[in-house]
């Protein structure tokens, strides 16, 4: 029997719109309405304005987010938090002054640039979020903004607890360069990205998957009580750990790889299609 779902949300369990929708909330409360979980499992920082932002009810839903680093309890408290050691956000940034990174922490994003140059690379960027009408990538980089400290200090940054270091490269011999970096801290830091432009950098003991089971311990469910969905390659980590594993149509091969089972399109709703169905088949 499951009793914990948890989601990745971009390509899995949002709609075409990178929104959720009647449709994918009906699902979410009838988990909750059934006395069992419901956990988003992402890289992204879900604050409660994010949720709001995205439609979703903090009453019926956990949080893993930052990829694991922190995890909220469905009444907006932090249950657990993990962050990189100080000296090794100080290391990165003097070996790469020169790389645009963004320094999550609990509740800001640190930059070492300005706003002018964040907004000058999003709207550069191939636009992601073209299904969300006229707006839609502004909207969504007004979004990534709305916690953002630019033109931040080496001092300012290491200062906080940062949970998460990101960046996309696209240059081979800077990634290059960043890889041998990460592969000589490997004790300190792992990446476990999106894409292979991208870079998703937390202390070596964080993934989804270690977040999933962290928080399932707490409230106790087994791992073969849960049921794991994503598409890209954070959530291998999480495709893999678990028996009840699933990976959309549109998915990476190797998250494809990973699951032990490929359900249809996110677009076509395969997720809440399936926590339906499951609910069902376990009454």
């Amino acid at each position: 029997m499951i009793r914990l779902f948890a989601c990745d949300l971009d390509g899995t369990l949002l709609n075409a719109a990178h929104e959720s929708d009647e449709i994918i909330r009906d699902a979410v409360e009838r988990i909750t309405a059934e006395g069992k979980y419901f956990a988003v499992a992402t890289g992204r920082q879900m604050n409660a304005g994010r949720i709001a932002e995205l439609g979703f009810d903090r009453e019926h839903m956990y949080t893993v987010c930052l990829s694991g680093a922190l995890i909220y309890g469905d009444r907006g408290e932090i249950l657990y938090h993990r962050g990189i050691e100080a000296a090794f956000v100080r290391k990165i940034i003097r070996a790469f002054p020169d790389i645009e990174f963004r320094f999550h922490g609990v509740d800001c994003t640190y930059a070492r640039y300005s706003r002018e140059r964040f907004i000058e690379d999003f709207m550069s960027r191939p636009d992601p979020s073209a299904d969300m009408g006229p707006g839609g990538q502004e909207k969504r980089m007004n979004m990534f903004m709305s916690d953002s400290r630019f033109d931040q200090s080496e001092e300012e940054i290491a200062g906080q607890e940062i949970l998460k270091i990101t960046c996309r490269l696209t240059e081979p011999d800077r990634r290059r360069k960043l890889d041998n970096f990460l592969y000589e801290h490997r004790k300190e830091a792992v990446n476990a990205p999106f894409d292979d432009e991208s870079y998703e950098i937390t202390h070596r003991s964080v993934d989804k998957g270690e977040g999933v089971a962290w928080l399932g311990a707490r409230l106790g469910v087994s791992e073969s009580e849960t049921a794991a969905y994503g598409d890209s390659l954070n959530d291998l980590a999480m495709l893999k750990r678990f028996c009840h594993s699933y990976a959309m149509a549109g998915a990476v091969p190797e998250a494809k790889e990973a699951a032990r089972e490929i359900l249809g399109r996110y677009e076509d709703y395969a997720v809440p299609a399936h926590i339906l169905k499951t609910l069902e088949q376990e009454r």
